[in-house]
């Protein structure tokens, strides 16, 4: 994982606040009830954070926790119903 070959994510399912200090939200939109896995990556491509959230159909917020993170840009994968996209993530406190 490079952080170079990062693609943002659709305008539509922005990141909030980025740079995050405690916490970002992820908006996402879900076809139909499933589960969505969120994980973060550091520059050397450790995975900082995973959990899964169960969502249901339709437009909805994930809370993402960062409090715990340094500061710095990390990689963040949302995998939903197979479907895998990878946005910046920006931390700083």
């Amino acid at each position: 994982f490079n952080l170079s070959d990062v693609k943002p994510l659709s305008p539509l399912l922005p990141l909030q606040p980025n740079p995050a200090h405690n916490y970002t939200e992820l908006s996402i939109y879900a076809p139909s009830a499933g589960m969505a896995q969120i994980a973060i990556t550091d520059a050397l491509g450790r995975v900082v954070f995973e959990q899964a959230y169960a969502v249901q159909a339709g437009t909805q917020r994930l809370s993402i926790p960062t409090s715990t993170l340094s500061n710095g840009i990390y990689g963040l994968s949302l995998n939903l119903n197979g479907t895998q996209v990878v946005d910046k993530l920006m931390v700083q406190h």
